[in-house]
């Protein structure tokens, strides 16, 4: 069907520029946060990511083990046991038990960085312990 040729041509360029071009808010705040621990941070060994794009944004070394997803007890009580000086976390902005979870430790938010679709990473320390590694 050579009449159809123009109409295929077009349709495998729609589809070869769907898979290139992203409309979607980005990941822009995993690249932030990165550059932010690369710059503040010190000792990576003391600080917990639950995602490892952002370690590798701040040149840190690769893990090869897989980072536990967000589980709030396990947490709580390596904070308890001075496991970690600082947590940073992947927070959708669906999930408001991040916040909550905080709040009810007595933890510190040092920031907090942010697409447009609200999607977050955010950086905690506990409100006790201030990190001697962090540069203000």
């Amino acid at each position: 069907f050579p009449r159809w040729g123009a109409v295929f041509l077009a349709l495998t360029s729609l589809t070869m520029f769907a898979n290139v071009i992203s409309l979607s808010p980005g990941k822009l705040q995993i690249k932030t946060a990165g550059a932010w621990l690369a710059a503040n941070v010190t000792n990576s060994s003391r600080v917990f990511v639950d995602d490892q794009r952002i370690t590798y944004y701040a040149g840190w070394k690769y893990r090869h083990e897989k980072a536990e997803a967000f589980d709030s007890a396990k947490l709580a009580q390596a904070l308890a046991n001075n496991e970690f000086d600082m947590l940073v976390l992947s927070a959708p902005q669906k999930d408001l038990a991040i916040s909550t979870w905080i709040k009810a430790n007595h933890l510190q938010v040092v920031q907090r960085f942010a697409n447009s679709a609200g999607d977050a990473v955010i950086v905690i320390t506990p409100a006790t312990n201030q990190p001697t590694e962090v540069v203000r």
